[in-house]
């Protein structure tokens, strides 16, 4: 398994490797590493190899494709060094970038199988992050690599049916495209029976601190709120993360919002994520947010929190409005309402809470895993 991430915080791509380590198969997996990791290490089972390479973070897109280059190069060469001592059969390898996949090629000749796992769409985020035309030439040459990398592999895995409907417009062969959702797991993250709504309303988000999640718009809605009886902490790390503490001091939210602006281990998260009311579930409207159903969400479900978020394709698909209040992402003020509202009649979170702990097992991991081997061993 191959993916331009760090492991360990990395909640999906740790659950398709435990996965497939419970299923039979000896997993090695190929990431990205930080400062004070390990370049080799074993966790549960799974053999980690990390490369000497950091995340990128920044603006500058030629910066961005040389980091996905220089990923590919490494991760070529310490595939075909893997594989003079191991024969592999599968090589599942995560996007972004989907051209991740040619890393592989000596393996595929070989035999061994591909699966591209597609979790955000490259064309649509492309449009997202640099506010480009879908008719400009980058963008073209970004579909013809997403269905050149497709073609190059035997099954293609993605997160949603509305990303699967997305990817079969831009012309990918619906029979290969197969979908495993991004649900949380179930035995990680355990319903909170300890959930309470006394005192201030304590709101949460964690995850990728990037611009087209709108963090930004919640403060902007904190500050117009004359009554402060509100808490709200921000977890995470991204580009954005120097904005956001400056509009916290701007828009003198200190004494209401506390960014710990980090990234934890998945086992770390439950504890920090419990003791919340509401989850905060922010996106802009924008090509890219309209497919996502935010794992951070079904997280929020697993432990009984509900989420304010917005009502995109997906959360229509998967949830239908259950455990959830809306806010419009073009209208600051609807934020204000809705957060107003729920301030005001504390017990909708009850009601909200209660229709989640009705469908919560609809989201398990434990329903998605079986699929995954299905699909891992039709390749052997």
């Amino acid at each position: 398994m191959v993916a331009y991430t760090n492991y360990k915080t990395d909640a999906r791509v740790m659950r398709e490797a435990i996965t497939a380590f419970e299923g039979g198969y000896s997993v090695d997996f190929i990431s990205l590493k930080r400062n004070n990791e390990l370049k080799r290490e074993n966790i549960n089972g799974i053999n980690l190899y990390r490369l000497n390479q950091e995340r990128y973070r920044g603006n500058n897109n030629i910066k961005y494709l040389l980091a996905y280059f220089e990923f590919l190069i490494r991760c070529f060469f310490k595939i075909n060094f893997l594989l003079l001592s191991k024969w592999y059969s599968i090589i599942h390898l995560n996007n972004l970038p989907d051209f991740i996949v040619f890393c592989a090629i000596i393996p595929k000749l070989f035999g061994a199988k591909i699966i591209l796992d597609i979790h955000d769409p490259m064309p649509n985020l492309y449009i997202t992050k640099k506010n480009n035309s879908k008719n400009s030439l980058i963008h073209k040459l970004i579909i013809w690599q997403q269905k050149v990398s497709a073609g190059f592999s035997n099954v293609i895995v993605t997160v949603t049916e509305p990303v699967k409907t997305f990817l079969i417009k831009d012309g990918i062969s619906p029979q290969k495209i197969y979908v495993v959702a991004n649900f949380a797991d179930e035995q990680i993250f355990s319903l909170n029976n300890n959930y309470s709504i006394d005192g201030k309303l304590k709101l949460l988000f964690h995850g990728t601190i990037a611009e087209r999640y709108g963090i930004k718009n919640i403060l902007f809605a904190l500050s117009k709120l004359k009554n402060r009886d509100v808490f709200f902490k921000i977890i995470g790390e991204g580009d954005y993360s120097k904005q956001i503490k400056q509009l916290i001091v701007e828009l003198n939210l200190e004494d209401v919002v506390v960014f710990d602006n980090n990234f934890y281990n998945v086992s770390e998260l439950v504890s920090k994520i419990n003791g919340y009311n509401l989850g905060i579930v922010c996106m802009e409207d924008l090509p890219s947010t309209d497919y996502a159903l935010s794992v951070k969400m079904l997280e929020y479900f697993l432990i009984g929190m509900p989420v304010l978020t917005i009502n995109n394709s997906a959360v229509k698909y998967y949830l239908d409005g259950k455990g959830c209040f809306f806010y419009n992402p073009k209208n600051v003020d609807s934020i204000v309402q809705s957060l107003l509202m729920i301030m005001n009649n504390r017990e909708y979170l009850l009601i909200k809470r209660k229709e989640i702990i009705e469908i919560r097992s609809n989201y398990f991991w434990g329903n998605e895993k079986k699929k995954y081997l299905q699909i891992i061993k039709s390749l052997e």
